[in-house]
Order: C-alpha cells, then structure tokens, then sequence
C-alpha cells in the first residue's frame, strides 16, 4: 500500500480547489459508472466515507477492487452507508480487512439487509475462487477471494438517514425544489451518456447553475 499523507489525497488525485479554507470532497467510484459508490468528505478535523461501495462489471472496474486503498483507512473517522445494495457496502470488508476501526452507520433496515448480503457475497466471492482453482482457470496458485464469509462479519450502528437512489424524474423534481442555484451540481452512480444528458438538462433547464461529472478519485474543495 501507498504511504498517504491523511491531510492529503491518494496518489494519482486531481484536485479542483474552490477556496482556501473548506471542505473537500473526493469522488472514489460511482463517477462515470453505475458502482462502487465511495465519497470521501474531508474538513479540517474529520475523514467521513460516504458509502463503501464495491465495483462490479467489466474486469477494469473489477480490478479497482483488488488495489491498495484509496485512501488510508485509518485516517477515517466514520464510514456511512445510505443503503444495503452491494455496490454501496460491498468494500467494506476490504476496508475494515486494510485497518479500519471506526464506527458504521446506517438505518436499521439497512444494517439487517447488511447483515445478510454481506456474508453472501464473501460466499459467492470464496465460491469463485474454488472454482477456478478446481477447474484450473487462474493464472495465480491459488486464486482467492477478494474476501470470505468471516471477513463480511462486521458491524455496523444505527443512524438516521434515507437511500440515495433516485430515477431521472425524482432527481429533476428535488432538484426544481431548490430556490436559488447551488454552486455546484455534482452528478454521480451513472454511466457516461446517461449523466451527459442529465448534465445538459440540467444547464438548460436551471439557467447559471454549475453542473459537474467527476472524475474517478477527483478532489472538490468546497468553501
């Protein structure tokens, strides 16, 4: 793993700096793609991870998962889950595996639903790499699973909160809602064509608003 410096972002981080004291905000998955939800929010004192999120699809974005960290897990305060899907908890066990102590929290609901996929996916994972060992369809001795049933076991604490997901109408109607532009609109857990039209709605539609698709590991600094 890559020595990182926890006032800093990882290696490899482009920054977009608003102002010289504020929060900033650093996009680890979800940009341009529908997984691996991770949002780092950093302010002078704290380190607080949006959703913990596994990457799934095409082998490049499946590989994402088998790097060091982005970030030092220990540098975190508190790891945030808005909801159980998988491609929103799904590193978490890789980031408590890495060194992570700290609290997580969700809603009850999802802490049940946490409970239940977590484990299965260390199944499912532990079931692949048997697989491929069995049948010799691995370039490593042996292939292993990103991680097993024993290292989904973690907790996770209860706060309130509400899911995250939206449809493009539901997001244009909260949006509408707003009655002065914010700064900055950050489009994110879509591919592409599909945020490049949200985006250009968007500017059409709400006239002076700034609308933004990250890039993946890119760092906002917000005042």
């Amino acid at each position: 793993m890559d020595n990182v410096d926890s006032t800093r972002p990882s290696r490899g981080v482009d920054v977009i700096q608003y102002g010289t004291d504020c929060m900033k905000l650093t996009f680890l998955g979800a940009t341009q793609t529908v997984t691996g939800s991770k949002f780092l929010i950093e302010t002078k004192d704290r380190r607080i991870l949006l959703d913990c999120g596994l990457f799934q699809g095409s082998k490049e974005l499946r590989l994402r998962n088998w790097e060091a960290p982005p970030v030092d897990p220990k540098s975190i305060d508190a790891v945030v889950l808005t909801h159980a899907h998988i491609d929103h908890t799904g590193y978490l066990p890789r980031l408590v595996a890495h060194g992570y102590k700290g609290p997580v929290f969700a809603t009850s609901a999802t802490v049940d639903l946490a409970r239940i996929l977590l484990p299965d996916a260390g199944h499912l994972q532990e079931e692949e790499a048997n697989y491929r060992n069995k049948h010799h369809l691995t370039k490593h001795k042996p292939a292993l699973p990103l991680y097993t049933v024993s290292d989904a076991m973690s907790s996770v604490h209860v706060i309130d909160s509400f899911s995250a997901h939206g449809d493009y109408r539901e997001i244009l109607r909260w949006l509408a809602g707003f009655k002065r532009a914010p700064r900055t609109t950050f489009l994110v857990h879509g591919e592409p064509a599909a945020a490049a039209a949200m985006k250009d709605h968007i500017v059409v539609s709400h006239k002076g608003w700034g609308v933004e698709i990250p890039a993946y590991r890119q760092t906002f600094e917000i005042n």
